[in-house]
């Protein structure tokens, strides 16, 4: 859902970018770049989704395991993308995020 939800925020750019190029604020030119970006961001991200969908193998021995399984796999994917590295940094966190929720309420 974090992932999702982070997906999400980077469509709201798309709208915030459409936006401001419908009123001016940025030209044409930067806003066909920002928008690239963005949609290589959106696909990094959705790649990311669907390998974490798939998730079902069962070695991990602990959370903190997958954890570190998924954030090594996350700096991966975005490296091989050319995206920046704020993408890997959005989705560490999310995955942070749900880690420390997780074993919270395990205890």
């Amino acid at each position: 859902v974090e992932i999702e939800d982070l997906q999400d925020d980077l469509m709201l750019l798309v709208d915030l970018h459409t936006d401001r190029e419908e009123k001016g604020e940025i030209t044409h030119y930067v806003f066909l770049e920002n928008l690239t970006t963005i949609k290589k961001e959106i696909d990094v991200v959705k790649v990311i989704l669907e390998q974490f969908h798939e998730l079902s193998d069962p070695h991990y021995k602990s959370l903190d395991e997958l954890a570190e399984d998924m954030i090594t796999k996350i700096k991966k994917k975005v490296e091989v993308s050319g995206c920046s590295d704020a993408v890997y940094t959005f989705l560490k966190r999310k995955i942070e995020k749900v880690h420390k929720y997780v074993e919270q309420n395990l205890d």
